[in-house]
């Protein structure tokens, strides 16, 4: 597997790997069923850093695992257990501050050289705070220093793969989490998986808008900013699946 991919996802980086232009999506690639792409990952070790809608992508995550034979079954744990056969995850620290997230990611990655093929981290929609102006932040800003860490992990860990996602959405008030996402889906075009986008269509292709700005469908979620029901998780969770499957 090649260490750098023009895949759609959410948050590429910029300098770094592909400057591929172009809109994408996470529209993913990966033939066969969700088990027998899970089946095929297990070559691979995966690691992915998030806070609480990670936790939603996560448990659909295992809940498509329990459908692996286990024999084939992909590994699950944290950043101890990380290593081929495993996708591990674990927080970035905090919402609120996406910098900080960079840097925490930067350091994991530091540990998970060798270790990892995949790695990919993202953003919540809690940080719009940053986006919004807070301490000089901007869609802009927020882009440029996710490009500058993640040249700086490639050139540390040149065999690992980065994967890049959108900034998930709410029920509401996604205008400037869709600035930002514009931004990363026109930089790395398909080298990103777009979460926003699987966040915001309907089993059938419908996209769920108000006024125009795509929102987290309510199908999807119980408190309007999480993809925490049944339908919401296995979504995300088997089109990220198939996403890396692809790769």
């Amino acid at each position: 597997m090649p260490s750098v991919r023009t895949v759609s996802l959410l948050i590429c980086s910029g300098c770094l790997l592909l400057a591929c232009g172009g809109g994408g999506g996470s529209s993913g690639g990966g033939t066969g069923t969700t088990t027998e792409q899970l089946i095929a990952l297990r070559s691979h070790g995966i690691y992915f850093g998030h806070q609480s809608v990670g936790n939603n992508v996560m448990a659909g995550v295992d809940d498509l695992l329990a459908d692996v034979p286990e024999a084939d079954r992909l590994g699950r744990g944290g950043i101890a257990d990380a290593g081929t056969g495993v996708w591990a995850d674990a927080g970035v620290e905090s919402n609120g501050d996406p910098l900080g997230k960079l840097a925490d990611f930067q350091s994991q990655m530091a540990d998970l050289c060798g270790k990892v093929d995949i790695a990919f981290m993202k953003f919540c929609w809690a940080d719009t705070n940053y986006l919004e102006g807070t301490e000089g932040g901007s869609p802009q800003a927020l882009l440029d220093h996710y490009q500058a860490t993640m040249a700086a992990v490639h050139t540390a860990c040149p065999s690992v793969t980065l994967v890049h996602l959108t900034m998930p959405l709410m029920d509401g008030g996604n205008e400037v989490r869709e600035e930002y996402n514009d931004l990363v889906r026109a930089e790395y075009g398909t080298a990103v998986f777009d979460l926003a986008r699987e966040e915001s269509t309907l089993s059938d292709g419908t996209r769920c808008r108000d006024g125009g700005v795509p929102i987290l469908c309510a199908a999807y979620t119980s408190d309007g900013g999480h993809p925490d029901t049944d339908a919401g998780q296995r979504r995300v969770a088997a089109r990220l699946i198939e996403f890396l499957a692809s790769l």
